[in-house]
């Protein structure tokens, strides 16, 4: 009875414990390794938030290794577009969040990221993607084809919602590069507000916003300043 009433315990707190969110700290602004943001991803359960320790406010957390995977469900919580920064060092993208399910980007800033396709900061597949009080800043899409671009950010299947950010001086710089701030494929949703889209260019089309979502998808724009 006695090992019966132990399981039932253990049984009772592995069921409480399971999926129960954590929030985990950059410490520093490294590109890898212990404290690093790259490891706070990695390390990180889906459903947890991500958050920045004040010691690595106005310090640009510059990527050197390559753009960072997000492919679970999480929560990104800078201290302010103003404080919390990070930097594809003019050498690859910031963020590829593919089949992440849900992911929430608030109070960061995303400077000179490179992407050589689509997505200078940001490629999102898949996913339902939240962008509150950020800003993309510099970022640059080289892909040539007319399905490349995006310099800030390339959609593809995905639900995107945008609110209280800047998207400033991106560019799409391919030979028909598309969506100097944003290129939103097949399938995806994009809805923007209370934003500034400013000093964005593309070779080809949508210096702001380039739209090939489809018929069954639409971009929604509400009190934002587009020029």
């Amino acid at each position: 009875m006695l090992f019966r009433s132990t399981l039932l315990v253990l049984s009772l707190f592995f069921s409480l414990s399971v999926g129960i969110a954590s929030t985990v700290t950059v410490v520093n602004a490294d590109d890898s390794g212990a404290g690093s943001l790259r490891d706070a991803i990695m390390s990180a359960q889906p459903g947890d938030t991500i958050v920045f320790d004040s010691a690595t406010d106005n310090i640009s957390i510059a990527l050197t290794s390559g753009e960072i995977e997000v492919d679970k469900s999480l929560v990104i919580w800078g201290n302010g577009a103003g404080r919390t920064t990070i930097s594809g060092s003019g050498q690859s993208r910031i963020f590829n969040i593919s089949d992440a399910e849900n992911v929430v980007l608030s109070g960061v800033s995303f400077i000179d990221g490179l992407s050589t396709d689509a997505g200078g900061a940001i490629w999102c597949s898949n996913t339902s993607l939240e962008m509150r009080g950020c800003q993309i800043s510099s970022c640059e899409a080289s892909g040539n084809d007319a399905t490349q671009g995006g310099g800030a950010l390339a959609t593809i299947n995905s639900t995107v919602v945008v609110d209280s950010c800047q998207i400033i001086d991106n560019r799409a710089t391919g030979a028909s590069g598309s969506g100097g701030g944003f290129l939103n494929l097949d399938g995806s949703t994009l809805s923007i507000s209370n934003s500034l889209i400013s000093g964005n260019s593309s070779v080809r089309a949508g210096g702001g916003i380039e739209d090939n979502s489809g018929a069954e998808t639409e971009v929604s724009l509400v009190e934002v300043q587009l020029d």
